[in-house]
């Protein structure tokens, strides 16, 4: 049957598995353009990375007791400096401590208790057979070989997603079009995870240093502030909101499109004033109908991330300025940005660029 056969009859079946783990890993992604070779297709035209040595390296710590204490310590590299931060799941209750020191708390009642999806992520696609079922769900596996990761032996397995994948893009590298796994044959996890796009290796995830079934202290699931700062209620990222309530709610203007293309009302996605400073975001959707997508962003100011990732194309339409980000790809999205009655509009959709422009002149300020 092969390694590959014996690792997936052990992960799908009872297989042996372990009750805590303790883990380093390392995280380090090149600039990628997304382009018609990834499986994704390019949102925008991207600005092509100045130098191939610009390396984003991430670290991480992990601890977890079975089924639902988890700790990661992340610590990324930004501009030589680091930045760390610690998110700690226990049950229903979740910790994070952000880089500032400041500590925010949540409990997600609503969520079952040892059902492994209120789990960090980081830990999950590495750790956590659920999630790891899922995406394989959606791959198609062979055995390339041997290799020892960690002082650990496995199984190296090369995985091309379905024409219908269902990956979601935080799992696995996203602008991926080809994986490569190293799974351990003795307890169910993937130690080391590669992205790769049009042959070529662009992310790494690789444990550096793992135990399986040690003791782990119940205090290593607690954190505290830092001198000075604060311990608060957790501020959801993005919450569905009606549109009466966000007419109520945001500081700026609310504006929608005069279409009739999509099928009923849009829905409403509020992001509230982030401990960061990131500002008020209101996300509207529509429905797709036929092949194409469409959805926005309401903001007071431009995103700045867009402004370092895309390039800009500065035209006039309608008597009106726009941006427009276009990859200019069968598969790709344009993205096109203006200020209508002090609200910046962030357009994005696979329209044809007229179409889009069409779309765009007809948003309209909604009365409060």
């Amino acid at each position: 049957m092969g390694l590959l056969g014996d690792f997936l009859e052990s992960f799908y079946g009872s297989g042996r598995t372990f009750q805590s783990v303790h883990a380093h890993i390392r995280r380090e992604k090149m600039p990628t353009v997304r382009g018609e070779t990834s499986r994704r297709g390019a949102i925008g035209r991207a600005k092509t990375p100045t130098t191939k040595s610009n390396i984003a390296t991430v670290n991480m710590k992990f601890w977890a007791v079975l089924p639902d204490h988890v700790r990661v310590d992340e610590t990324r590299i930004i501009d030589g400096g680091t930045e760390t931060t610690i998110e700690i799941s226990r049950g229903t209750e979740r910790l994070k401590q952000n880089a500032d020191g400041s500590v925010e708390i949540e409990n997600e009642k609503s969520r079952a208790r040892g059902s492994g999806n209120n789990l960090p992520t980081n830990y999950r696609r590495h750790f956590d057979r659920s999630l790891i079922r899922q995406f394989f769900a959606s791959l198609v596996l062979e055995q390339l070989g041997e290799c020892t990761i960690a002082g650990r032996d496995c199984v190296r397995i090369k995985a091309l997603p379905t024409p219908d994948d269902q990956i979601w893009p935080h799992w696995l590298p996203a602008e991926a079009d080809e994986f490569e796994f190293a799974a351990d044959l003795v307890f169910p996890s993937l130690l080391s995870i590669k992205g790769l796009l049009s042959g070529t290796v662009f992310e790494t995830i690789e444990v550096e240093d793992v135990t399986f079934n040690a003791s782990i202290d119940d205090s290593v699931f607690t954190c505290e502030p830092r001198a000075g700062q604060p311990v608060r209620k957790a501020v959801p990222i993005t919450e569905p909101i009606t549109l009466e309530a966000a007419l109520a709610k945001v500081p700026f203007t609310v504006l929608l499109p005069k279409i009739d293309k999509y099928e009923g009302s849009p829905h409403l996605h509020y992001q509230p004033l982030q401990p960061d400073g990131t500002g008020e975001i209101l996300t509207v959707f529509y429905h797709q109908t036929g092949s194409n997508r469409l959805w926005f962003t309401l903001r007071q100011k431009p995103d700045p991330a867009m402004e370092d990732e895309l390039e800009w194309e500065d035209i006039e339409a309608f008597g009106q300025r726009f941006q427009v980000s276009d990859p200019e790809s069968e598969d790709g999205m344009i993205v096109l940005r203006f200020c209508q009655d002090g609200t910046w509009v962030e357009v994005f959709s696979d329209h044809t660029r007229d179409e889009l422009l069409q779309i765009a002149e007809s948003f309209r300020a909604v009365e409060r």
